[in-house]
């Protein structure tokens, strides 16, 4: 495991977070506790988070469950 990136999100992460949490928030049914756990999450760890919403993205433009190579992207 990799210690967790303690770097601050830049703004471009943060753009890059509300764009895909935008995205996939009405398919997922993720309320306002959602929004707040990713967001703790993306604080914590913004790499990890953002690879995570990409993932999720990609898999779900795929039209199927997420796999590992969603995460290559």
């Amino acid at each position: 495991m990799q210690p967790p990136s303690k770097a601050d999100p830049t703004s471009r992460d943060i753009e890059e977070f509300e764009d895909l949490y935008k995205f996939l928030a009405p398919k997922n049914d993720w309320s306002e506790a959602d929004y707040g756990a990713w967001c703790v999450d993306l604080a914590e760890d913004k790499k990890l988070t953002i690879g995570c919403l990409r993932a999720l993205q990609n898999a779900y433009e795929a039209g199927r469950a997420m796999t590992n190579d969603d995460w290559s992207n």
